[in-house]
């Protein structure tokens, strides 16, 4: 080990091998010196004087009677950034090396923590410290994967150009003597490339192999049974193949784990009692879940999932058209817990905030202080296509997300998505503060419309049409003249709208032999926490249902009816909104009627808000109780008018497929959060980090891949496994980019 390392330790020196005879060779080394004996015994001097004897292009630091540090320029700047290997002398002849904030442990490099307090002894650390070399990371290509794992960085040696370079979190910082590259082992055990043959592999049967095995058992089966359909043949011909096999050698068609595997995600119980009932043979569980958790669903970005989108998009034949939609995002209150994980070498805690690397420092930034903390709600973004086509795209553990968190996330999921040929025109959110706030530092005009920094496009910002309407409903019930009410609306025309006639009409309706509005109930006037959360509550009230029979009740008081203008007033307009949103007839046409109720609805609540708030013969708090809260207007022009935006562009595309109203609302993400609480962990509305992302692949491959609400969703097809789904693609899966993109390096966070 020595000898492979001499000329490491002494640079200076040459080495020459000479032939002694004919069987044996020497190795010479010429240029070895050796420190004196008598230097090496100089007297020991005190701190203050070390600092003489530092050379003139080491940095002092800080300089105590305990101790003496130093640093010097490694020639090597991150992310603009120089790097400083910091040297730190003690009192007692001890020292220590520091590179970026990381104490090296200089017992794996073989050095010695030892020195002699002089100039000599110095001179010896400080040269020792300058042939260290430092980790340079892995550099960047088209295939290399980037996971939570890893740090990504600009790194620039010396005069050289800076290049991206991908930094294990568990990087040594420098390499061994005996290393050959500039990469500690850390970074290059834990940075793997992307190809078809990292993913795990299972043997299986395609449908050619066992009819190729069996074609005369196939003719016999269709004489047998006349219409038996090629899925029937398929299953009689597994079974007969698997029947005398040892249960680790059965084998199965993609077909069969596919079906099996949606089977087993819906409802595990019944799939393994209808297994175990022996009527026919099945897959076994730990077969089902090794194809499920192929893809792992980690916090962040993850190229795999974008790779199993795709080929799931173009399984399903997607139009060019279905490669448009929304990114649409909402959070989940998850239990606030942490859970160890082990990814080989690294045992991961699971339950802490993680946003990315973007969204740590904002959240960073915002707090004042780099600390981490329990996650109190889970972050899902989910791509809705214009047919239908819906996918999960990522999940993020937060503690309540913030605007700042929150923007590099959605640019960046917008700009992944364009990479693998999905282009997103719209989102859609609810009405919290956090996405408001969000909404309004993206510089939007009066439409609603921002311009996207990934590819310089607009993009439609839209609240969610079903929490516009409860939003309006909670603003009714708390007006009226009671103490407890702390609104009363006033039209424009001075007549007032209060929840106490809704009530009234109700009860009146209630006592009619036949009721006029026959899916009211006291759930509707009386509801509670969980049942302000319902939409069909919102709908039913607001609706052109509970127009007519507000009508009819008018008719009923006679002349005392003229009370009840404003809120029949008010139902004009919310049924139209209602009906709109419910709509699942697709919009053709611009001129379409829909579209000019819909703008008129906009301009209703609009001028109601302008003419209260400019009555100057009121007090300022005594007009905003005549109106809806400002932010309830916010939302209903957001959604209006981002509705009509996203019409507009969608039909001067001139496509085959048509927006529909009814499929543009957070269904699709509340959907998966149902699942979450309900389906895949029993009883429990408040899941964890660790069992929310252990459901996603069964949700995903469990329910429809294509909205039943769409104008494609006819189609009950599911997602196959991503094993399948790589098989079934083409050998080299590539992402759809312009031709200026195709030069650029791509990361994709895990």
């Amino acid at each position: 080990m020595l000898i492979e390392q001499f000329t490491n330790i002494f640079p200076s020196t040459e080495k020459k091998t000479l032939q002694t005879n004919l069987k044996s060779r020497v190795t010479q080394y010429k240029g070895v010196k050796l420190l004196a004996l008598q230097t090496l015994q100089e007297e020991a001097c005190t701190m203050s004087d070390l600092v003489k004897c530092l050379p003139h292009d080491v940095a002092i630091v800080e300089c105590t009677s305990s101790h003496l540090k130093c640093s010097i320029d490694a020639n090597i700047r991150s992310n603009g950034n120089n790097i400083f290997k910091e040297i730190t002398f003690l009192e007692n002849g001890l020292w220590s090396l520091e590179i970026s904030g990381k104490e090296i442990e200089l017992g794996n490099l073989s050095i010695s923590n030892r020195f002699t307090k002089n100039s000599k002894g110095i001179g010896t650390v400080l040269k020792i410290v300058s042939l260290i070399r430092l980790c340079e990371g892995v550099i960047i290509n088209n295939k290399t994967i980037m996971t939570r794992f890893h740090i990504l960085e600009n790194l620039a040696t010396g005069t050289e150009a800076s290049s991206r370079i991908l930094r294990s979190v568990l990087c040594n910082r420098v390499t061994p003597l005996n290393c050959k590259t500039n990469t500690c082992i850390k970074c290059q055990r834990m940075t793997k490339t992307a190809s078809l043959q990292n993913v795990p592999t299972m043997e299986y049967q395609t449908k050619s192999d066992i009819y190729s095995e069996g074609d005369e058992i196939v003719d016999k089966l269709k004489k047998i049974i006349p219409g038996a359909t090629g899925q029937m043949v398929q299953l009689f011909l597994s079974q007969a193949s698997n029947v005398d096999k040892d249960p680790r050698g059965r084998r199965w068609t993609e077909e069969m784990i596919s079906i099996c595997l949606q089977w087993y995600c819906r409802s595990p119980h019944s799939y393994e009692s209808f297994r175990q009932s022996g009527y026919l043979l099945l897959p076994s569980k730990s077969t089902l879940i090794h194809y499920k958790n192929i893809v792992k669903q980690n916090v962040g970005f993850d190229r795999n999932i974008f790779t199993w989108m795709l080929e799931e998009a173009t399984r399903q034949k997607l139009p060019p058209e279905g490669f448009y939609g929304g990114l649409i995002f909402d959070e989940m209150s998850i239990q606030s817990d942490v859970q160890l994980c082990k990814n080989g070498d690294v045992i991961e805690l699971i339950g802490l905030v993680d946003l990315g690397e973007e969204g740590n420092m904002s959240n960073t930034l915002r707090k004042g202080k780099n600390e981490k903390s329990l996650g109190s709600h889970a972050l899902q973004l989910v791509f809705l296509g214009v047919t239908g086509f819906r996918f999960p795209v990522a999940h993020f553990v937060s503690g309540g997300i913030q605007a700042p968190e929150l923007y590099p996330l959605f640019w960046e999921a917008v700009d992944l998505l364009r990479m693998f040929g999905f282009n997103v025109l719209y989102t859609c959110m609810d009405g919290a503060q956090c996405n408001r706030t969000f909404m309004h530092i993206n510089n939007l005009n009066s439409n609603f419309v921002a311009l996207s920094p990934c590819s310089f496009s607009s993009m439609i910002f839209i609240m969610d049409s079903s929490h516009v309407i409860k939003k309006i409903r909670n603003n009714l019930l708390k007006s009226g003249i009671c103490k407890s009410s702390t609104r009363l609306l006033t039209l424009t025309t001075s007549d007032t709208i209060q929840w106490l006639m809704f009530i009234d009409c109700y009860h009146w309706d209630k006592g009619n032999a036949l009721q006029i509005h026959r899916k009211l109930s006291n759930e509707h006037f009386f509801p509670s926490t969980q049942s302000k959360m319902r939409n069909h509550l919102a709908d039913e009230v607001l609706n052109s249902d509970m127009l007519n029979l507000m009508i009819q009740y008018q008719t009923h008081l006679g002349s005392k009816g003229v009370v009840l203008n404003g809120a029949i007033e008010l139902l004009r307009y919310t049924s139209k909104l209602v009906s709109f949103f419910r709509d699942m007839r697709p919009v053709k046409q611009m001129n379409d009627t829909r579209l000019h109720d819909l703008l008129s609805v906009a301009n209703f609540f609009d001028d109601w808000k302008t003419a209260s708030l400019n009555n100057s013969s009121l007090k300022s708090v005594e007009r905003n109780k005549q109106i809806m809260s400002i932010q309830c207007h916010e939302d209903i022009q957001s959604c209006i008018l981002g509705m009509i935006d996203l019409c507009k562009v969608y039909l001067g595309m001139k496509s085959l497929v048509y927006i529909t109203p009814g499929l543009i609302n957070s269904d699709v993400v509340e959907n998966t959060f149902n699942q979450q609480r309900s389906t895949y962990h029993g009883a429990n509305s408040n899941p964890n980090a660790m069992q929310y992302r252990k459901a996603l692949n069964s949700i995903v491959l469990g329910q429809g891949i294509i909205s039943q609400k769409a104008n494609a969703g006819k189609n009950r097809a599911t997602a196959i496994p991503y094993n399948l789904a790589l098989r079934k693609g083409t050998s080299n899966i590539s992402m759809k980019t312009t031709s200026h993109e195709k030069s650029k390096v791509k990361v994709i966070r895990m």
